[in-house]
């Protein structure tokens, strides 16, 4: 058990509930019939001009699906996992404070490009004089450890050529989406 942390790709829509819809149709219709027509009617709503790119769940079956989707899961994936980080505690602690608004509730959080460009602006400056001030560590049961060593400044570097990747992937077609657990 530990902090884990996923940033995921995904088609631009109004928010997270709009996405697990269309997902959620699109897994109705992989398994009762018309799975193309509803793809291009996504592609349609959403003027989505490039190809879709799909995740499908291996676990779901035909007999089990309509028992997922009740519990939120669906056969149809449309996030694609750009970058995951396990026990980088500083960082979930700066997206708890600048995405989420201080809710730290393991949800799903659409990361804007404006978030980005702040967190790069703060990468860009970091050193170990201001470390504690612009990406202070979080302390939590199963969150690793808070010290400002060398395997946090390893995660810092790794940090800075994620987060420069990220903002050419956000575009009117594509947006982020941060999820965590523990």
């Amino acid at each position: 058990m530990g902090l884990d942390m996923y940033m995921s790709s995904a088609p631009k829509v109004k928010s997270i509930k709009e996405l697990r819809k269309i997902e959620k149709e699109l897994t109705i219709a992989y398994y009762e019939g018309g799975f193309d027509e509803a793809v291009d009617k996504f592609k349609d709503s959403t003027k989505f001009i490039y190809d879709i790119p799909m995740e499908f769940c291996k676990y779901v079956t035909r007999e089990t699906y309509k028992e997922c989707l009740k519990e939120g899961s669906s056969k149809v994936s449309l996030e694609i996992r750009m970058g995951y980080w396990r026990k980088f505690n500083a960082l979930h602690s700066w997206l708890v404070k600048n995405v989420q608004k201080d809710v730290d509730d393991c949800g799903d959080y659409i990361v804007e490009e404006r978030h980005l460009k702040i967190l790069d602006m703060e990468l860009k400056r970091i050193n170990k004089e201001n470390v504690k001030e612009i990406m202070p560590t979080a302390e939590g049961f199963f969150f690793g450890g808070t010290e400002y060593d060398e395997y946090f400044w390893r995660e810092v570097e790794d940090l800075k050529a994620f987060v420069t990747y990220a903002l050419t992937q956000i575009s009117r077609e594509r947006m982020l989406i941060y999820h965590s657990s523990w």
